[in-house]
């Protein structure tokens, strides 16, 4: 499972992203005290992370605010990017 999660870390990366804090639930809770560079936040293994989906609703409403406001209908993948990058930043 850590082999995993640093290969989807180290794709964010190559991305331009930095990975600060995971949100995961409690099966994950033994990846604790093996990441260093990351804060890993996890909830009882029954309860779902609702600060994830909340963010992810935020996210998505502020990109489509942004693009929804441009006078454009189709706009190129570079441009996508990184407005996704300002709207996350």
């Amino acid at each position: 499972m850590k082999q995993s999660l640093v290969q989807i870390m180290q794709l964010y990366n190559r991305a331009g992203f930095s990975v600060l804090t995971i949100l995961v639930d409690g099966q994950f809770e033994p990846l604790k005290r093996q990441l260093f560079n990351v804060v890993v936040n996890t909830t009882a293994s029954s309860k779902h992370v609702g600060d994830i989906k909340q963010y992810i609703r935020g996210v998505k409403e502020r990109f489509h605010a942004i693009m929804s406001g441009l006078p454009y209908q189709q706009f190129p993948k570079p441009i996508l990017i990184d407005l996704l990058a300002f709207v996350v930043m």
